[in-house]
């Protein structure tokens, strides 16, 4: 789809917008004021029947024996779901690296998962990691998610320290 004017056109540039919840994402690349969804996707958590699925761990002591570990047999493994999400993601922006040449990430995603992604990206791709936004994007229009980048864009940069502020002030 055609980008309004009024947001970034990304001339000679081409960026990805990565819109992430817990374990989906949907991909859109931005180049000369076109914007294209390019793939979502999905990790299901995984249904167990009975009692197969992940079980409490246990050892011998020297009166019997006691739990290690407690807990529900059936609890779910969260962080393995999300790992796995997370190579897959991986996976597609190294894709979209190769086949589109991206030079600018955009990430808009739940703090714990941007933590997450980051640490499973390589570092070539550290590096084109544009900005980061943090909270529940996924129900957004790709357009909202552009004025997003319009205003981190025009954000006047206040120093952190004392130091800085000296220095600028002057």
């Amino acid at each position: 789809m055609k980008i309004s004017n009024t947001l970034p056109q990304f001339k000679d540039v081409c960026a990805v917008l990565m819109v992430s919840g817990a374990q989906d994402a949907v991909f859109y690349t931005a180049r000369n004021g076109v914007l294209a969804k390019r793939r979502r996707i999905a990790v299901k958590t995984p249904k167990y029947s009975d009692n197969e699925g992940f079980f409490a761990a246990r050892t011998s002591s020297m009166r019997g024996g006691g739990a290690a570990r407690s807990g529900a047999v059936r609890e779910e493994d969260k962080w393995g779901v999300r790992n796995v999400f997370m190579k897959e993601a991986v996976e597609y922006l190294m894709e979209l690296q190769r086949t589109y040449g991206m030079e600018q990430l955009f990430i808009f995603a739940p703090a714990y998962i941007t933590k997450g992604l980051k640490n499973h990206l390589p570092k070539n791709m550290q590096e084109i990691i544009a900005k980061t936004f943090q909270g529940e994007y996924a129900h957004h229009h790709p357009f909202v998610l552009l004025e997003k980048i319009a205003e981190k864009k025009h954000e006047p940069v206040v120093p952190t320290s004392r130091e800085a502020r000296k220095i600028l002030d002057k």
